[in-house]
């Protein structure tokens, strides 16, 4: 019996474009899937508020907001033993299989450190963004 694998093609390249995201882009990204309406000021993203003072928004950098998307989307964290892999992350409801792997650490210019807060974002980004969107 034969087993027919689904092309995968469009998951990696998906893949590729979200892991080249700035840590402002990731940011924007993350605070338009919150429905937050944003601007960047001085290399930072801040919230506009109507009625209060506008705030900084980084879950890279705020574990805070961190916590609070990851519980909202239901972020899953698993170890993959297999060659030491490591820590990974994907949203529980979300369409991609992929696993977005940090990597601390790990002293390579091609593949730099992948923070957990980062892969988080990511794995967010992934499933919930219209962006990038897979098959």
């Amino acid at each position: 019996m034969t087993v027919k694998l689904k092309d995968q093609t469009q998951d990696i390249l998906m893949y590729s474009k979200v892991m080249a995201l700035s840590d402002v882009e990731i940011c924007k990204y993350i605070a338009e899937i919150e429905g937050l309406s944003t601007y960047v000021q001085s290399g930072s993203v801040r919230v506009m508020v109507t009625d209060g003072d506008d705030y900084y928004f980084n879950p890279l950098t705020d574990n805070n907001q961190l916590i609070f998307i990851m519980i909202k989307h239901e972020v899953e964290r698993d170890f993959e033993h297999y060659d030491v892999i490591g820590w990974g992350y994907n949203v529980l409801d979300g369409k991609n299989p992929i696993r977005v792997t940090e990597r601390q650490d790990f002293d390579d210019p091609v593949q730099p450190d992948l923070s957990m807060q980062k892969a988080v974002c990511l794995a967010i980004i992934l499933n919930k963004s219209e962006d990038f969107k897979l098959s």
